[in-house]
């Protein structure tokens, strides 16, 4: 899913994500639940990226219901990546170092100076 226009409380289609994004603020929100014998949890993790502020050709691009990309338009990519583990829940913020390749509909997407930065680490 891929969003290019501002606004709050954007559902992904799978509902594992919620984002509010502005021109300057970008907030994730992920959908986690566990349950173990005599507990259940559910609810949405928020993260916020201190920073941000959009400029011409930002967006944010949900690639699954793990992973959620979000370019400033300038120099700044986010990976936001969400894992849980039985009850833990664990949210990474990555930015230039990624533990995954970059999705061709991201990498296409961003100016050609932060493709020859990100080809150069």
């Amino acid at each position: 899913m891929l969003i290019t226009t501002p606004g709050t409380n954007i559902l992904s289609q799978d509902r594992f994500w919620e984002i509010d994004v502005s021109t300057t603020l970008l907030n994730f929100k992920h959908f986690a639940s566990s349950s173990s014998p005599g507990e259940s949890m559910s609810g949405f993790v928020s993260t916020t990226p201190q920073g941000w502020e959009a400029h011409p050709g930002w967006f944010v691009l949900i690639e699954n219901e793990f992973r959620t990309w979000a370019y400033d338009g300038d120099r700044v990519l986010i990976l936001q990546e969400e894992t849980s583990e039985g009850a833990r829940f664990k949210g990474t913020t990555y930015g230039d170092k990624f533990p995954c390749p970059i999705p061709a509909e991201v990498f296409s997407r961003l100016s050609e100076q932060k493709k020859k930065q990100l080809q150069n680490l």
